[in-house]
């Protein structure tokens, strides 16, 4: 990245223009304004960055940045910024295809419905002890576990019992699927990421999901797979 330094006043971008960088805040404050539907918001900004979405969807700015401070940013050009996201890109969906492979509710798919699937999935890390669901509150989703391990509690009348998922297994349904009393809690043990399919997703995939759970019913059985 090429390092920039700003006086007070420059227009970084200008509401219209080809934006031509994507820009990382250094030092300095910036202000962002925008108009959208007539109406006009400012914000000001002293970190983060700015530039990515004019890039990502090709097309004109929508918003207008200038120095407020002196400051320094760090710049990418178009050409590089592409090719660093088309890069990352292709390397999280290869890795998402292969956690996909690995759970049963999903290895079946077509390879089209994996790729659906895999554009859907959000990462996200807990760490040892944090409570991905709580005990009633059911998941607005389904949980892939790509790492790392997670505890599942069931509360009844009759006791406690506990269910440990592993890498490549999941848990967790649509939260209309079930009353909330029936719904167990989740819980990550030690250092856990996990691919997240939310129900909006989830509800969009079923038709070739449940395709394959009437091919392998036996899928559908697993303690994994409901909280």
């Amino acid at each position: 990245m090429e390092e920039l330094h700003v006086t007070a006043g420059k227009e970084l971008i200008r509401e219209g223009d080809d934006n031509y960088g994507f820009y990382v805040i250094g030092m300095g404050e910036y202000e962002i304004r925008t108009v959208s539907s007539g109406v006009e918001s400012v914000k000001r900004v002293n970190s983060g960055t700015c530039g990515e979405l004019t890039l990502l969807h090709n097309q004109n700015s929508r918003s207008t940045v200038t120095a407020k401070t002196n400051g320094k940013l760090y710049s990418l050009d178009r050409n590089d910024f592409r090719k660093i996201v088309t890069k990352t890109t292709h390397e999280l969906r290869k890795n998402l295809e292969e956690i996909i492979n690995k759970v049963p509710l999903l290895k079946d798919l077509t390879e089209f419905d994996k790729l659906k699937v895999a554009d859907v999935l959000e990462l996200i890390n807990f760490s040892d002890g944090d409570v991905i669901v709580k005990e009633g509150e059911c998941s607005d989703g389904v949980y892939l576990v790509v790492h790392g391990s997670v505890k599942i509690v069931d509360k009844t009348d009759s006791g406690r019992k506990e269910l440990t998922v592993g890498s490549g297994e999941h848990f967790g349904e649509l939260p209309a699927s079930k009353p909330a009393s029936a719904c167990k809690s989740a819980v990550a043990v030690g250092q856990t990421k996990v691919a997240f399919l939310k129900a909006e997703a989830y509800e969009r995939l079923m038709g070739p999901c449940l395709k394959v759970l009437k091919k392998n019913p036996s899928h559908s059985r697993k303690p994994a797979t409901n909280l």
